[in-house]
């Protein structure tokens, strides 16, 4: 049986149970914690900025926007370089032992352009 369920499990949980979706959110963080570090599969993540995402999209959208993956977790391995006003970040070593620790200086172009567009920055973790 797999830990990670479809996108379309936490798409539908998400439109039918909007609340319990800090639940789900913390179960795949904790099975990334778990089962992905045992296998070196997942170095960092950040449990308090996806909640901090959850209740952004607890917060009534703007009329007409839509967010197909609204609350769908999704993670990365270290493409977007995330980096925030204040200075801190998420790991940018790529496995490297020598850039163990680093963070990269500013984030991705990506990232960057979502929020020129004012897009927020949710969509940037939850699509």
């Amino acid at each position: 049986m797999s830990l990670y369920l479809s996108v379309d499990f936490y798409k539908n949980a998400a439109q039918t149970h909007p609340d319990g979706t800090g639940k789900r959110v913390l179960e795949v963080t904790d099975a990334l914690n778990q089962l992905g570090r045992k296998l070196d599969a997942v170095r960092f993540t950040d449990e308090a900025f996806a909640q901090e995402q959850v209740t952004q999209l607890s917060q009534p959208q703007q009329p007409g926007k839509t967010l197909p993956l609204k609350a769908v977790p999704l993670a990365h391995k270290e493409l977007y370089g995330r980096t925030f006003k204040d200075g801190s970040g998420w790991p940018y070593e790529g496995g490297s032992k020598p850039m163990k620790d680093k963070l990269h200086p500013a984030p991705q172009l990506l990232l960057t352009n979502w929020i020129l567009q004012g897009r927020s920055t949710a969509e940037g973790w939850f699509l």
